[in-house]
């Protein structure tokens, strides 16, 4: 699941794939249908409602779990891209829930897609909820400690403890 990187208004947009299975694929593109988005961004907004909810999800000290096996038709590779945030966004969902990006949207198409399609077109684009990632660094009594910043840093960020930030997608962040 190498990303490959094209530019885009929000920097590059990271390229790459999801295996559906096709129920999943199928509830994707009849959500896309009646809310009039793409089938990407109805990822993305199933996606973000996972992490919203990420308390009852956390994984403990294992593998990642990914989906059931099942015979190769019954799948289907979905190629999509991501905006940079969206991209480190995804990863730590998958991280901290310890559960592939394919498992985490089979497990959010069941548990969310009713919710959204329940939503006007006005409040989905209104939920989204953050804009930006960042990840900073401290050491504390020769402890590393990472920290991970979801929307816009706009100034100097003060943390405690202060933590040096290492990478961002805000073009704001001064």
């Amino acid at each position: 699941m190498r990303p490959d990187l094209k530019k885009n208004k929000r920097g590059a947009a990271l390229t790459t794939s999801i295996n559906m299975h096709c129920k999943t694929r199928y509830s994707v593109i009849r959500a896309a249908r009646i809310l009039d988005m793409s089938q990407r961004d109805v990822v993305v907004l199933l996606l973000k409602r996972a992490m919203r909810d990420i308390d009852a999800t956390q994984g403990g000290f294992s593998t990642v779990k990914y989906q059931q096996h099942r015979p190769r038709e019954e799948w289907h590779c979905f190629c999509i891209q991501y905006h940079q945030d969206e991209y480190e966004f995804f990863n730590d969902l998958r991280r901290l829930c310890k559960r592939s990006v394919s498992r985490l949207l089979a497990i959010a198409v069941k548990k969310y897609l009713d919710e959204l399609l329940g939503f006007s077109r006005k409040s989905i684009i209104n939920y989204l909820g953050y804009l930006g990632y960042s990840v900073g660094k401290s050491i504390v009594k020769g402890i590393i400690c990472w920290h991970f910043y979801w929307g816009e840093l706009r100034t100097k960020h003060r943390s405690h403890p202060p933590a040096r930030i290492l990478r961002t997608t805000s073009p704001t962040y001064s």
